[in-house]
């Protein structure tokens, strides 16, 4: 515990809430990334390693081995990503469907609909499942950011004990928000003014002066 403007502050929650709050998303996509990757690393490491032993190619034991756990971090980062990108798009889909049975269900009763046309009825859920899907594919940084944020702030006001939650909550929830958002967005001019600049260079013939 340590104390900061008159508050009594407990470290462990606040720290962890901080983190939390200020780099969520960071600390998921590395988390996954690197989660892909040794579940990946470890199934090639077997793989190679059983198939040395297999065909009794023990001078190319090493050799299988890094080639196959290289081989099997690279697809376990793949796959990592496409599961993400799988539970996103169902979880929007579900979703969506909720929305297209509650859509439905209003357009019969406003009369746009005619009750018991199946095909209009299985259309509006299915359009609006997709819709949810796609959207929440396509969101899915933010709403990590959002989450994140959220669970971050709250850690960080409980660790304050503060009275004052209508002002505090809002202020560091907006706050941690904003700089996920603009650190991901920093990154990606990065990113794309890096490659712009080897674009330049090989174009040239010359080297990019100074490394990040």
């Amino acid at each position: 515990m340590f104390f900061l403007c008159g508050y009594s502050i407990k470290a462990a929650p606040f720290i962890t809430g901080a983190v939390l709050a200020f780099l969520g998303w960071t600390l998921y996509w590395t988390g996954l990334n690197l989660t892909g990757a040794s579940l990946g690393a470890t199934l090639g490491t077997a793989l190679g390693w059983g198939a040395a032993m297999l065909f009794q190619r023990h001078d190319l034991l090493l050799p299988s081995i890094i080639a196959c756990a290289l081989l099997g971090a690279l697809v376990g980062v793949f796959l990592a990503r496409t599961i993400h990108k799988i539970f996103f798009f169902l979880t929007g889909c579900v979703f969506g469907v909720a929305v297209g049975v509650a859509a439905a269900q209003y357009l019969r009763k406003m009369g746009y609909v005619q009750a018991g046309h199946l095909a209009a009825d299985v259309g509006i859920k299915a359009a609006c499942g997709l819709a949810g899907g796609f959207l929440m594919l396509f969101l899915h940084g933010y709403i990590v950011m959002i989450a994140t944020s959220a669970v971050g702030t709250l850690l960080m006001v409980y660790s304050i004990g503060s009275q004052n939650y209508t002002l505090l909550i809002p202020f560091i929830f907006l706050s941690a928000l904003i700089f996920q958002i603009a650190l991901v967005r920093l990154r990606g001019k990065r990113f794309l003014s890096r490659g712009k600049d080897d674009d330049c260079c090989s174009r040239f013939g010359v080297g990019r002066f100074g490394s990040d």
